[in-house]
C-alpha cells in the first residue's frame, strides 16, 4: 500500500500513482485479441478484469490511509484543481473519470462529495490536454446509466450542455464589458 502515498513524491510520480489506481479501477478493454488464458478458462470478455465494486472501495480507502487518512475524493479533486503541475491534474483527471464509469456507486462517490459539481462544471482549466481530460469526466458521467438516474434534470440538461459545447468552449464576452470605462 505504501505506493498509494503521494505527499512526498515528485509530481510525475504523483500522477503515474494516481494513473495506476485510474487503469486499476477501469482498465483499459483489451486489443480484440482473447488471451489463451482467458479462453481456457471460458472468458471470452474483458469483465473478469474490472475490479468489484467494494473492491474499487478499498483501492479508494488505502489511497486515503496511505495520504494521512484524507478522503480519497478530497485529495484528488485538491490535485485537480489546486496542483500547478499539468501531470499531477491530468492523472487526477484519470482517476476521476475511472470512478465515474463505475455504475451508480461510482456516480454517489463523485457526487456527493462537496465541491465535485463545482469541478466538474467550471471551464477554469486552460490547458488543452486538460480540457480534453475534464470533458471525459463529464462524458464518463452521461455515459454512466446511473447519472442520468440519479442526477437532477439541471444538473443533467448543464451537463448534456457542455457536451454539445465541446471541450473548447469559452463564453464571448462584448467588447465594452471587456473595456470597461476605458472609453
Amino acid at each position: 500500500q505504501k505506493w498509494l502515498s503521494l505527499h512526498a513524491a515528485q509530481p510525475k510520480l504523483k500522477s503515474i500513482i494516481l494513473l495506476s489506481v485510474a487503469r486499476v479501477m477501469d482498465p483499459p478493454p483489451p486489443d480484440g485479441v482473447v488471451p489463451v488464458v482467458d479462453v481456457i478458462m471460458g472468458h471470452d470478455d474483458d469483465t473478469r478484469n474490472v475490479p468489484s465494486n467494494a473492491m474499487a472501495n478499498r483501492l479508494l480507502g488505502a489511497l486515503s490511509e496511505m495520504n494521512r487518512d484524507k478522503d480519497a475524493i478530497e485529495l484528488i479533486l485538491d490535485m485537480a484543481t489546486a496542483s500547478p503541475w499539468v501531470e499531477e491534474r491530468l492523472g487526477s483527471y484519470a482517476l476521476l473519470k475511472a470512478i465515474a464509469q463505475r455504475g451508480r456507486q461510482g456516480i454517489q462517490t463523485l457526487f456527493l462529495h462537496a465541491g465535485f459539481l463545482e469541478f466538474v462544471t467550471s471551464r477554469d482549466q486552460t490547458a488543452k490536454e486538460g480540457k480534453e481530460a475534464k470533458f471525459e469526466i463529464i462524458q464518463a458521467i452521461l455515459q454512466n446509466d446511473a447519472g442520468k438516474e440519479l442526477l437532477a434534470e439541471p444538473i443533467v440538461q448543464q451537463l448534456e450542455t457542455m457536451m454539445r459545447q465541446g471541450p473548447y468552449y469559452v463564453k464571448t464576452q462584448h467588447m465594452d464589458v471587456m473595456l470597461g470605462d476605458a472609453q
